[in-house]
């Protein structure tokens, strides 16, 4: 799915909740970072917890997570030129693979 549609199938609640899995947070997450389609920071926690209440999970919805991951993003992404977030992940793969890791080592370094 191209950026675009990925962007407002989130927003508009139309992309399967069953298909929003991690790396999908990130793409999102990085999406907007990015300012894609006029998204920005603030819509990264909009739009997840648009799609999870659409979907009747709002009780999965963590914000203090999702502000976590979005200052670990925003960093990754700070030291990072490129514009594609296939290639983006591929050379941030912990994030990916071992998030849990990545975000306490984030939180230590931040502390």
């Amino acid at each position: 799915m191209k950026d675009h549609d990925f962007l407002q199938a989130t927003f508009n609640t139309s992309f399967p909740l069953a298909d929003f899995n991690h790396k999908a947070h990130l793409r999102f997450t990085y999406l907007c970072l990015q300012g894609s389609c006029g998204y920005s920071e603030l819509d990264v926690s909009k739009g997840i917890f648009k799609l999870v209440e659409a979907n009747g999970a709002a009780e999965h919805f963590n914000q203090e997570l999702t502000d976590e991951a979005i200052a670990l993003m925003k960093q990754r992404m700070s030291n990072s030129e490129d514009d594609d977030f296939e290639v983006f992940i591929v050379k941030n793969e912990d994030l990916l693979t071992d998030f849990k890791s990545a975000l306490a080592t984030f939180k230590t370094l931040s502390a």
